[in-house]
């Protein structure tokens, strides 16, 4: 065997020992991928899930008509802020963020209906920018901080609020739903 062989075989031995480093590392590149894909997979299901459990807790509330306050006329109020709650956190939750809106805490005759974000939420949705702003100002007269002292807030619904706000600028035609 002469020299050149050697060198050649030698070359070709080291090539052939890159090629299968390179190979090693592209196979440990495509482990770590896939890895991370299983995982965003898990992470996208465990959001689904607590997401559907947060909707069949609603469900659940809603079945049972009697543990909510109110009239039959009046009950609505109450499943409107557990859909309103619910609402937050499932975006938030499918965001990657983390659920912010919650009754912990609150009694069910409390000032406020629930909490979003540490601050305290009273939601008053009725038939008509009247009847809305009168429940506001009827609340507030009865919890004159609520509002006012940054760490509560009133929520209305927003086709009235922007309703008010579009009056507070002088406008003088407004229209809600087709009706001034």
């Amino acid at each position: 065997m002469s020299i050149e062989d050697v060198k050649e075989q030698t070359i070709g031995a080291y090539i052939a020992y890159l090629n299968e480093q390179n190979l090693e590392e592209l196979q440990a590149s495509l482990q770590d991928i896939l890895s991370k894909e299983i995982q965003d997979y898990n992470a996208e299901d465990v959001k689904l899930l607590e997401v559907l459990l947060r909707v069949e807790n609603v469900k659940e509330f809603i079945k049972n008509p009697n543990h909510i306050l109110g009239s039959e006329m009046t009950k609505h109020g109450e499943i409107a802020e557990q859909f309103d709650v619910m609402q937050r956190n499932c975006t938030r939750i499918l965001e990657g963020l983390k659920a912010d809106a919650s009754f912990e805490g609150v009694g069910r005759t409390a000032p406020e209906d629930y909490i979003i974000a540490a601050q305290e939420v009273q939601s008053k949705f009725y038939n008509g920018i009247n009847s809305s702003l009168k429940a506001v100002l009827e609340h507030n007269e009865k919890y004159e901080y609520f509002g006012t002292n940054g760490k509560s807030y009133y929520v209305i619904p927003k086709d009235q609020y922007e309703a008010i706000q579009r009056m507070l600028k002088g406008d003088k035609n407004v229209y809600i739903n087709g009706e001034s």
